[in-house]
């Protein structure tokens, strides 16, 4: 309940442009992958995509589509860490993530499961309702899930 709250705090903040986004997900994601770097472990990626982002750039002011995609991206990073998983990168209106699983068990796939529902409820009981009342659009998300063993290659 206090993620919720704190989930709407942030939204309302950022609505009024007092609020920005901390970025330490990227931190955590990099470190672990240097740590791990030209290794392979088994993990679930999972991407998170706005659907109709294209018609929001069309009838959305750039400033108002910053928004929008700057909202989704911070809550779906805080959603992400708070089940143990990294932030790879944001890619548009979409945030890559993924979660390590050595164990390679149906508690892990079912724990992502249960990350992906977590997402769709945010949108759904957070954004959704402080959004409209900013008179934004309904935002709707597609996830995807994939497991397998990813070789970690650092480039850059």
């Amino acid at each position: 309940m206090n993620s919720i709250l704190n989930s709407k705090k942030r939204v309302r903040k950022a609505l009024d442009g007092n609020f920005q986004y901390h970025h330490l997900a990227l931190y955590r994601s990099n470190k672990f992958l240097r740590k791990h770097d030209s290794g392979r472990l088994p993990m679930f990626v999972l991407y998170a995509d706005l659907v109709g982002s294209t018609k929001m750039s069309a009838d959305l002011s750039p400033d108002s589509l910053n928004v929008v995609i700057r909202i989704f991206s911070q809550e779906m990073s805080y959603v992400v860490e708070a089940f143990g998983g990294y932030v790879l990168k944001f890619v548009g209106d979409a945030v890559l993530a993924y979660f390590v699983d050595t164990e390679k068990s149906q508690k892990t796939a079912n724990h992502v499961i249960k990350y992906a529902r977590t997402m769709h409820h945010v949108i759904d009981e957070v954004l959704n309702p402080v959004l409209e009342s900013g008179k934004f659009p309904k935002l709707q998300i597609k996830v995807t899930v994939d497991f397998g063993d990813c070789s970690i290659v650092r480039y850059g």
